[in-house]
């Protein structure tokens, strides 16, 4: 669980895939572009002011 929130947290703070990627030890970067899947779609619905 606690792993799983980091690759959240680094991949909403725009961490590039491929460290979070070796940080995580993702062999497949497929696993890891969930991460920044999920990042991007909150990223959608956030409004500039």
């Amino acid at each position: 669980m606690l792993r799983h929130a980091a690759g959240h947290m680094l991949a909403n703070e725009g961490t590039d895939t491929r460290l979070i990627q070796a940080f995580l030890g993702h062999r497949d970067i497929r696993h890891t572009a969930h991460y920044t899947a999920i990042a991007s779609k909150r990223l959608a619905g956030v409004r500039v002011r």
